[in-house]
């Protein structure tokens, strides 16, 4: 992670990080001068804890135990034909109540390295059945039986320009020939509920440099313009 928050709909439509008990498969395939990749799992899957203010991420269930009978179903697809370039395709299905409501989320993501250019793109969107926010505490205040929002999107797209400032290595100690800066502009919406506009709205605009002295480690800096509803900062 180049700058030093995850992109908003990777953190609230999609509820990164993400991880969760199940099975699966995942594989690559040599087409010529072409990769074609694979992953597909059933998982526990999201529950009912669903609401515009998180988006997902509340509803991240347990991993000891499923709250329904429905396995979810997740996967992705990605093709890269050559080392500069993969263009992926993911989707989610799974209940979240006993009652048969699905969440069913769709994605396509792209990264391009040039060089010293790298563009990361991605945009997701989730459809999901009528039904209540529950699975709370009884004395919980959020377990009020709200309308869990029924659609939410969100897109992202972040340039990184890595480059080296020559006369800084006078400066530095000669173990450090991989010195390099990072110059990072990323804009960013997110939409925890598509039938209101209100503060589940979000667009952000964010510019960043970062220095690293050796790969594994940074200093990062940066300028975040955020918006709620319908104004953008750009």
């Amino acid at each position: 992670q180049d700058l030093t928050e995850r992109p908003k709909p990777l953190t609230t439509v999609t509820p990164s990080t993400w991880f969760e008990s199940g099975a699966g498969f995942f594989g690559r395939f040599d087409l010529g001068r072409h990769k074609l990749s694979y992953e597909v799992y059933a998982i526990n899957g999201l529950d009912a804890k669903i609401g515009e203010e998180a988006g997902m991420k509340g509803a991240v269930g347990s991993k000891g135990e499923d709250n329904n009978d429905d396995k979810a179903l997740v996967g992705r697809v990605a093709w890269s034909p050559s080392l500069h370039l993969e263009v992926g395709a993911s989707g989610y299905t799974g209940d979240y109540d006993d009652s048969g409501h699905r969440v069913r989320m769709g994605s396509l993501d792209t990264t391009l390295k040039l060089g010293w250019f790298e563009l990361q793109a991605e945009a997701v969107v989730a459809g999901i059945d009528p039904g209540f926010v529950e699975g709370f505490s009884a004395g919980s205040p959020a377990n009020a039986r709200r309308a869990v929002p029924e659609g939410m999107l969100g897109w992202y797209l972040q340039t990184n320009m890595h480059f080296t400032w020559p006369w800084l290595f006078r400066f530095l100690p000669d173990d450090l020939p991989d010195a390099t800066f990072t110059a990072m502009l990323r804009a960013e919406v997110a939409d925890t509920n598509t039938a209101a506009v209100g503060a589940s709205d979000t667009h952000k605009l964010t510019a960043g440099l970062n220095f690293r002295p050796i790969e594994n480690y940074v200093l990062k800096t940066e300028l975040q313009f955020v918006s709620h509803g319908a104004h953008s900062p750009w």
